[in-house]
């Protein structure tokens, strides 16, 4: 097999590097300017709203990919139109995007904050539910909704809240840990849009999802391990119904769709590039792009303005 391939990736990571080992060949996504230094890549990536950047055009069109994945209601949504022409291929969760058809292709987000520290534990269940949230927002989209269950937990003996503006923990297990039910809303509806709200209710063995978010996420998982909600009344119903002895029934449930989880590479970080690498090689012709250095940001800006590849 031949040598690693290396991708030279622009946006928001809280790592350097990440690299993903499929069919006998490595793929290392470079982040830090610091080790990209001096070298030559195959590809470009663009994460999120780095696709909005005036220099995309340091690499020529066919080395260029985007990834869509954040919320939907990030800015690089609002601009999909405009940036179609500028990518070879681009991965998003959106599904009026995929549908269009090219350059998009399908791409799950999921990930998982708990950064493998649910591994190997085992969990006590001796509270009944927490939720978990930030109300430090505006109140556009799914914040709304999210402030309002905010304030009614806040006020519930039986619910522990936290939270930047309610509670602030360490860390995320402390708040899913203990607890045999977990309220977990995204910001926003949209198929098919989930993330580690729901991802780390699964893996902490395991607290039920009391879930607000992707509408199609029962063709995903198995809907007898979630508990869905669509309005305060609904969710002040489900709460009142809520026992231990409910958790134990539904727990199976939940267990099966931890494991759908980790099947399809759902719950890391790491999951993202390497479901990532299997599309980019059926997708592009990787052994027909040798590695290059980028060109100049004024070559690069004066291209992208003459939609020249």
């Amino acid at each position: 097999m031949s040598s690693d391939i290396l991708i030279d990736c622009y946006g928001k990571s809280f790592v350097d590097e990440i690299r993903v080992s499929h069919q006998g060949r490595d793929y290392c996504f470079i982040f830090s300017p610091e080790k990209k230094a001096g070298r030559a890549f195959s590809l470009a990536l663009y994460l999120d709203n780095a696709a909005l950047a005036k220099d995309v055009a340091k690499y020529p069109h066919q080395r260029r990919i985007c990834l869509m994945l954040e919320s939907p209601i990030s800015m690089v949504f609002e601009h999909a139109e405009q940036l179609r022409p500028l990518f070879r291929k681009t991965y998003t969760l959106r599904k009026t995007l995929i549908e269009s058809g090219e350059p998009y292709g399908l791409l799950y987000y999921g990930t998982s904050w708990l950064e493998g520290a649910w591994e190997g534990q085992q969990f006590d269940k001796t509270s009944l539910v927490s939720f978990l949230g930030s109300i430090d927002h505006n109140a556009a989209h799914g914040y709304s909704l999210r402030m309002d269950v905010a304030r009614i937990c806040m006020g519930l003996a039986q619910v522990d809240c936290y939270g930047k503006g309610i509670n602030p923990i360490d860390s995320k297990l402390d708040g899913l840990g203990k607890y045999a039910f977990s309220i977990a809303m995204e910001n926003v509806q949209e198929d098919f849009y989930f993330s580690e709200k729901l991802i780390d209710c699964l893996l902490t063995d395991t607290v039920v999802p009391i879930y607000w978010g992707c509408p199609a996420i029962t063709e995903l998982f198995d809907k007898r391990g979630m508990i869905l909600f669509s309005s305060l009344d609904e969710l002040a119903d489900i709460l009142r119904g809520l026992s231990m002895e409910r958790y134990r029934e539904l727990l199976p449930f939940v267990r099966k769709n931890r494991d759908i989880a980790i099947k399809h590479e759902w719950h890391t970080l790491t999951g993202i590039y390497t479901r990532l690498t299997e599309s980019l090689v059926k997708d592009m012709p990787l052994d027909d792009l040798p590695p290059v250095k980028p060109r100049g940001r004024v070559h690069s800006s004066i291209r992208r303005l003459l939609h020249m590849s």
